[in-house]
């Protein structure tokens, strides 16, 4: 696939990495403890785990691709979930010994932190159509929270639906945008002990919802609901 000029894959030179290892994992890698992580078991926490999802939408495109069906993958990930942060504070870790120059670094350090008042979701994409492509870089990458208010929200039990807070614009080097949501609402936490499910929408220009929903049951890490 044709990737835009001067744009790189989330975490670029990691997915280097990510070739040299056997990508496969006989048990879950998040049922480990995080110093054991291997390269592929790193990958499996950050792709095919309970903390991670993979939409795929398809549409006929415009101009010069409107003979063809257009599609766009889409991952989004609960960042704010710790075995997401341990994943890439191992990935780092691991890193660090190979020569990849000033490509070593996570794309925002402050991924790595705790995000006790907050769900992070990230969100990133790809288009087997390199002017569909350009178009959501471009889309994504001027909107504003006041846009994203009315457009994209999550949706968990009692709670119903969330607004975000805060809206962290594309970043054109990892090739991916953040969503803020609140934690609690008037003190009360938006996930529940008796829900079994958090969901998350987004509108995609040029008319179309992108729906993914994560399994609360499936989401507990070293003794924890994490999100």
């Amino acid at each position: 696939m044709n990737r835009p000029k001067g744009t790189k894959p989330l975490l670029f030179p990691f997915s280097i990495l990510f070739s040299a290892g056997i990508l496969f994992c006989a048990d879950n890698a998040w049922e480990k403890q995080p110093e054991e992580w291997s390269l592929p078991e790193i990958k499996q926490v950050l792709e095919k785990s309970p903390w991670c999802r993979q939409s795929l939408i398809r549409h006929f495109g415009c101009s010069v691709s409107a003979s063809r069906e257009v599609r766009d993958a889409f991952t989004v990930r609960l960042v704010s979930a710790r075995p997401i942060r341990d994943a890439y504070a191992r990935l780092v870790q691991l890193s660090r010994p190979v020569d990849v120059s000033r490509s070593l670094e996570v794309a925002d350090p402050k991924i790595l932190q705790p995000a006790q008042d907050r769900i992070v979701v990230a969100v990133s994409f790809r288009s087997d159509d390199l002017q569909r492509d350009l178009s959501l870089r471009q889309f994504f990458a001027k909107q504003q929270t006041s846009w994203m208010k009315w457009n994209t929200f999550l949706i968990c039990g009692r709670s119903g639906r969330i607004e975000p807070v805060e809206y962290i614009r594309l970043n054109p080097e990892t090739g991916e945008f953040r969503l803020i949501f609140p934690r609690s609402i008037k003190e009360r936490a938006v996930v529940s002990d008796g829900d079994k499910e958090l969901r998350f929408v987004l509108w995609v220009p040029p008319d179309q919802n992108l729906s993914v929903t994560w399994n609360l049951k499936a989401m507990r890490y070293r003794g924890a609901l994490e999100y």
